[in-house]
């Protein structure tokens, strides 16, 4: 074994002798701490900062650094910093305030998104439950509705654009919608029960411009239902769930409007009587409008209105006995309404009373500033109906702009007539097209109502008319109506002038008649510019039609022949066309056939005044021994309105 020897030189006392492997044993133990403790420095490093011995300062004292955090000064020394801040120390309480959230900025997702702050951002959309008391959210979610929210839901109204309404039931009078109005729901289960109105024709929901000029733009009302309390407190006419006055750009969508007591939606000039507000691009669609026991006024009317659309919805269990209908549209007495481009479309009617058609247009007698114009009536079904599926009052006189009315595509079944136009009895009916509809009635389609109004350019084709007791009327004054593809089926009754009025230019062509009915032709006009041709009748039906123009010997089975010329009738009375008539003891007809009956028919060339001359006409007798074959001709004579003598074409 080793030993240790000290320096002979050593002067103090001599260290314990130790042996070798003892020694170097502690040696790597140290070692080993040392490059511990050096791993652990340098993993410090990653996360700590490190800074020269020399430029360490003295931190600050106790005191001062209670309740706060390490920071540094603007000279790079140590400092405590308050914890709401190092810029502002009343940060925190900033934040805590009811504004603290606009010092917080928020920029949305996307390429071109605009900064701002989260109050601004959490203030465009509310909960009404926002402005109530505890005891108010819970009568809302009970649906008790005992507790009037009129005041917190026009706080909300007020305060943001997006007011949501969670479910329950909210007793409510009347608040004030305004401009870009978003207001929704949870559907159906997120009830406005109204309470009462501020006024009549004001309306649960109500909006006004403010001006004629002006316009709320931008409302939005849907996913919700206003219920009125017309099973409880019943009929009164003016208290409406949705009043608008001077709106644009109105959606109205998924709303239940249920149980009204007035109107279940007014658009209207103003509650005021005289003034003047307007009302355009306003849509309607997938509503339920349920007036539940037919006690109130209308589903909708429109006073006022420019581009209205009304689609996709249903009405059911509308309008009391002398109230009009589902959907009125009937300006006040003012020059100044428009009531133009209005559209009602694949809706559903069930169950409506009435004293006036399902659908009415009361244009009336005013002379309006904008002509009423432009509206169809389009793919409805209308189930039950006792009243006529629409009714139109139009302006007394021709204010030479036609009302291009279209309608198309409706299934009619009830009680009731399809239709019925010019009820007063100065009523102007003009521009009307009446296709592609199913009618199943039990009254007769009127075209003018009263012997003393007036339809012109109309068109009715392409329909389908099933009735046992009656067909299509037209009781007064007629001109350039057109009748046609039609089937008709049941016991039609088809009656033109029937109330004496004057008719002229009707053409009644390629139409079926399947039934007893009677086809005729009452008024004062001669048939000169009638047709009716092509036409397809069963043997029951007959056929008293006044028309020149005509292929009687084709398609009238039996019958009176319904003709007012004959041999005697004056080349120039006729008008451009071919004409037929059967003849019966007509003297006039060639002599020496042995024979008076026969086909006459006369053809005249359209032209100016240098072409009358080509005005014949041809008699084919009906005799079957003498001149068997034979036709007779005649013409107009060259320089004065009568005709030459009769020729004879011999036949073989």
């Amino acid at each position: 074994m080793a030993t240790y020897v000290p320096n002979a030189t050593q002067t103090t006392e001599p260290l314990e002798s130790q042996t070798v492997e003892s020694a170097a044993l502690e040696f790597r133990t140290l070692k080993a701490r040392v490059n511990a403790l050096d791993a652990a420095v340098a993993a410090d490093d990653l996360t700590d900062l490190r800074v020269p011995e020399t430029s360490i300062a003295v931190l600050p004292a106790i005191a001062s650094r209670a309740g706060k955090v390490l920071g540094f000064d603007a000279g790079g020394n140590p400092a405590m910093v308050d914890v709401a801040g190092a810029t502002d120390p009343s940060l925190r309480s900033d934040l805590a305030a009811s504004s603290g959230a606009n010092l917080v900025r928020y920029l949305p997702a996307g390429t071109g998104a605009v900064a701002t702050d989260v109050q601004t951002k959490f203030r465009q959309t509310v909960s009404v439950f926002d402005f109530m008391t505890p005891a108010q959210i819970a009568d809302v979610q009970a649906n008790t509705a005992l507790l009037n929210v009129t005041a917190a839901i026009q706080s909300a109204l007020t305060a943001a654009n997006k007011v949501y309404f969670p479910a329950g039931t909210y007793l409510c009078d009347t608040v004030s919608v305004k401009a870009n109005q978003f207001i929704h729901g949870d559907g159906k289960s997120s009830i406005i029960k109204q309470n009462s109105t501020t006024g009549a024709s004001y309306g649960t929901f109500y909006a006004d411009s403010g001006s004629a000029s002006a316009f709320l733009t931008g409302i939005t009302i849907r996913d919700i239902q206003l219920l009125g309390q017309v099973a409880t407190l019943g009929f009164s006419e003016f208290q409406h769930l949705i009043g608008l006055n001077g709106v644009d750009g109105v959606l109205i969508d998924n709303v239940w409007v249920t149980g009204f007591r007035g109107d279940g939606i007014y658009l209207g000039s103003s509650p005021s009587a005289g003034v003047e507000r307007h009302n355009r691009n306003v849509v309607i669609t997938n509503c339920v409008i349920d007036g539940v026991n037919n006690d109130n006024r209308n589903g909708i009317s429109i006073i006022d209105g420019d581009g209205i659309l009304i689609e996709h919805n249903v009405f059911k269990n509308c309008t009391r006995s002398n109230m009009p209908g589902a959907i009125d549209v009937e300006p006040n007495g003012d020059l100044f309404p428009i009531v133009r481009n209005i559209n009602i479309v694949n809706n559903t009617f069930t169950n409506i009373g009435g004293s006036a058609g399902i659908i009415s247009f009361a244009i009336g007698a005013n002379t309006f500033t904008v002509p009423p114009e432009n509206y169809s009536v389009v793919g409805n079904t209308f189930v039950g109906a006792t009243r006529p599926m629409m009714v139109l009052v139009p302006q007394a006189v021709d204010r030479g702009v036609p009302l291009n009315l279209v309608i198309a595509n409706n299934t009619y079944s009830g009680a009731g007539r399809p239709f019925e136009f010019a009820r007063s009895s100065l009523g102007y009916v003009d521009g009307v097209t009446i296709t592609g509809n199913t009618f199943t009635y039990g009254a007769a389609a009127v075209l003018a109502f009263t012997n003393t109004a007036t339809c012109i350019n109309t068109v009715i084709a392409n329909n389908v008319f099933r009735s046992a007791s009656g067909g299509l009327a037209l009781n007064g004054n007629a001109s350039f109506i057109t009748v046609s593809n039609n089937v008709f089926v049941g016991n039609p009754a088809i009656n033109f002038g029937v109330g004496g009025g004057v008719t002229s230019n009707i053409a009644f062509q390629n139409n079926m008649i399947n039934g007893a009915g009677t086809i005729t032709s009452t008024g004062t006009d001669a048939g000169s510019t009638n047709s009716f041709l092509n036409n397809t009748l069963t043997n029951a039906t007959t056929v008293s039609f006044r028309a020149w123009r005509n292929d009687f010997n084709g398609t009238v089975v039996q019958g009176v022949a319904p003709t007012t010329f004959n041999t005697t009738t004056l080349p120039d009375s006729f008008p451009t066309g071919v004409f037929t008539a059967i003849l019966n003891g007509d003297t006039g007809v060639p002599a020496g056939i042995g024979s008076t009956q026969g086909v006459l028919t006369t053809y005249r060339l359209a032209g100016t005044s240098g072409y009358e001359r080509f005005t014949y006409q041809t008699f084919v007798h009906s005799n079957n021994t003498l001149k068997l074959g034979s036709t007779f001709i005649r013409r107009r004579a060259n320089a004065s309105n009568t005709w030459t003598v009769w020729y004879e074409l011999a036949g073989v």
